[in-house]
């Protein structure tokens, strides 16, 4: 079977990521940050997963964003996951971890706690630990379900 007209199958039973370009996914309330490293996603029926990894080259302003490549759905429950920032060259050498807040169907919020049982904050360049800079890392999961 050529699979035509479509230049690819899918298999629900085997499906695979779907590289999202860094430039596309990283957002910002200021000036977007710039990165190397990867974003990807994978569709497995009405359930999205999405993993990525990426090096600050520039920091940006503003509190960090990250777009969707498909919309969550109005209906049923809200984003899952965690993400980590490893502060590797600002000098700290710390590991914070933060979630989502979903600020539309497109856009989530990266927000973290600056303190232990404190009341979450926007991710930026002074939060959840002051002094990020270009090398230092970000990484995580999130799941979404889908219409």
């Amino acid at each position: 079977m050529s699979g035509a007209p479509y230049s690819t199958v899918f298999s629900p039973l085997n499906p695979s990521f779907i590289d999202w370009p860094l430039a596309s996914f990283l957002a910002s309330s200021g000036t977007v940050p710039t990165a190397t490293g990867y974003a990807q996603y994978m569709v497995n029926g009405n359930s999205v997963n999405i993993q990525f990894r990426y090096t600050f080259v520039t920091v940006g302003t503003g509190s960090y964003r990250l777009n969707l490549p498909i919309a969550i759905s109005s209906t049923y429950g809200k984003p899952q996951g965690n993400w980590h920032v490893r502060y590797a060259t600002s000098g700290s050498g710390e590991n914070e971890t933060g979630f989502y807040n979903e600020n539309t169907t497109t856009l989530l919020n990266l927000v973290a706690s600056t303190t232990y049982g404190g009341v979450p904050a926007a991710f930026t360049s002074a939060s959840p630990n002051a002094g990020l800079a270009a090398g230092d890392i970000v990484f995580g999961e999130l799941n979404y379900i889908i219409d």
